[in-house]
Parts: C-alpha cells; structure tokens; sequence
C-alpha cells in the first residue's frame, strides 16, 4: 500500500521507520554481522568497555542491541583480565544498574538459563 503510514508515525519520520523495516526483516532474514547490528541504529546505546561488543547476539524489534549475559561476563574475564567475581561486580554496577535509567535505546540483556 504505497502512500499508507502507519499509525504512530509522524510523516516526517516515514523513511526512517521504510529503513529500520527493512533492517528488521533482513535480520530474520540472515545472520546480520556485528557491523550490521551495531550500525543498524546509530542511537543505539553501546556497554563499556568497547570489548563487550562481541557479546552482542542481536538486534531487537524497536532497534536496541541484545546482548548475551553470559557472555558479558566472559568478555571481562577473557578480555579484560577479571576474576568471576570481579566480571560480576562490574556487571552489576556498570552494566545492569546503567539500564535503569530509562533510555528507550538501553541494551537488552538476554540471560540463558541451563
């Protein structure tokens, strides 16, 4: 349907929304590489330090970046050369307690459960 927008979307922002659609289905599409997901949307927020990026495992419908909580953890511990217990003190105070802050582009933490 050529010329219909969706509801909830300003007519200014129509091309924008065409994009982030399009992202969308070609993330379910195929396997979109770091690069992709971490330039899909420039707002997207970004955890610190930059090594945490390899525990990004996905974008999410609204844009945000989803990260491996298991992961995470292993990056400080790999990477950035912490104990277990230090990868989980940093998580808690930097990372999780960041999240709480509102940001409608805040990561997602994705935990898995064995």
């Amino acid at each position: 349907m050529e010329g219909w927008i969706p509801q909830g979307v300003a007519p200014e922002a129509y091309d924008t929304y065409q994009d982030f659609q399009e992202q969308t289905t070609r993330q379910k599409e195929k396997k979109m590489t770091r690069t992709e997901l971490l330039t899909s949307n420039p707002k997207a927020v970004r955890l610190k330090p930059a090594s945490l990026d390899e525990a990004i495992i996905g974008l999410s419908s609204d844009g945000r970046l989803i990260y491996s909580e298991n992961k995470i953890l292993i990056q400080l511990q790999d990477v950035e050369g912490m104990t277990y217990e230090e990868a989980l003190d940093f998580y808690a105070n930097n990372t999780v307690s960041s999240l709480a802050y509102g940001n409608r582009y805040a990561p997602v933490i994705a935990t898995e459960t064995i």
